[in-house]
């Protein structure tokens, strides 16, 4: 905690470039300004906000505390109740969907926990686009499951944990905050052939030491062109045109 009230603190007084400011690219000035900052509603949102009704009321029923605590004994009322922050936060889940509309990839992947909000932020951008998942954890997964059925969303696929998506993704979040081993792991493994249109989330670049190295190690890699930090949320774009270059943007 002390870790990430400190990076906090530090970030928010170097961070610029809100409204563009000092960006010379096009592409990168409407990316802030039009995309990352925009103040636009969109009827998607709605939608999201739905879903996070829908999750509370699940994490409240017996019967999922029951579900959860027959497949785990240790899991208390408590650690369920905790279970609605594995997602990102309602902020970070519009700025992806607006990024998804904005790069437009061919499919897209998850990788860590999810109730289904991450999955459902990535989905709505883009009906025709797969969105693949895959995280491994069980108790959670019954949960996944559950939710996913709620949005009624056929795009989103489950895949076996450390299996290839059917088509390669160009869009990939990684949500492991707090393993930076694990995060490290698929990170390397999208770095091994990337493609020149990819763009890579990151979260909880500012959790830990260890994840801010990883982040740090991300910036420093010649395959990844630009990087945006948001505090809570690394993005990574690809595109070989772009000129190298490292931001920090108050978000």
């Amino acid at each position: 905690m002390k870790h990430r009230l400190l990076s906090y603190w530090n970030y928010w007084k170097n961070a610029k470039h809100r409204g563009g400011h000092g960006i010379h690219s096009p592409f990168l000035f409407r990316l802030i300004t039009e995309v990352i900052e925009s103040k636009t509603s969109h009827p998607e949102y709605t939608l999201l906000r739905q879903l996070d009704l829908t999750s509370n009321h699940l994490l409240k029923a017996d019967s999922t505390i029951q579900l959860l605590q027959s497949n785990n004994q240790q899991t208390t009322k408590r650690a369920i109740k905790g279970l609605c922050k594995i997602d990102l936060s309602m902020r970070h889940r519009k700025l992806i969907f607006r990024l998804v509309s904005e790069f437009k990839p061919q499919s897209a992947i998850h990788f860590g926990p999810t109730l289904g909000h991450n999955l459902a932020a990535l989905a709505l951008a883009n009906a025709n686009m797969p969105v693949y998942y895959s995280s491994g954890q069980s108790p959670i997964d019954l949960l996944t499951g559950i939710m996913l059925k709620e949005l009624k969303i056929s795009t989103i696929l489950n895949i076996p944990k450390d299996s290839d998506a059917p088509m390669k993704p160009e869009f990939i979040l990684i949500n492991y905050p707090n393993d930076p081993i694990i995060a490290t792991k698929h990170l390397n493994e999208h770095l091994k052939n990337p493609g020149k249109n990819d763009v890579l989330l990151l979260v909880g670049i500012h959790e830990s030491k260890e994840m801010k190295t990883v982040w740090e190690s991300l910036l420093l890699n010649e395959k990844v062109r630009v990087t945006l930090s948001l505090f809570n949320l690394g993005v990574a774009i690809f595109q070989d045109k772009l000129q190298k270059e490292n931001f920090k943007l108050k978000f």
